[in-house]
């Protein structure tokens, strides 16, 4: 029963970004929450979406980026909402 509590907690503790304030950002938050932590970016970059026959007809997906000491993390944003976040170290 401990080594599966301590299996939950670790996996939580590795969900998402952790800003430099402590905040944890991750999937499914919305963009008002990355920008109150982060700021705004520094690239804003629109990306192509096709129209589609089911709704949401048009979606607006955009990939952030920032930099935090030597990391460049990216979020794909769609409709206000983070829909994937990575990073590199370059």
């Amino acid at each position: 029963m401990r080594k599966m509590i301590l299996l939950m907690i670790m996996v939580l503790l590795l969900c998402g970004f952790r800003a430099p304030n402590g905040a944890l950002i991750s999937r499914g938050d919305l963009v008002d929450k990355l920008v109150m932590n982060l700021g705004q970016p520094l690239v804003r970059m629109p990306v192509a979406t096709h129209r589609s026959i089911y709704p949401p007809y048009h979606s607006t997906r955009e990939i952030w980026t920032y930099r935090i000491k030597q990391y460049t993390h990216r979020f794909v944003i769609d409709n206000g909402v983070i829909v994937h976040e990575d990073w590199t170290r370059f």
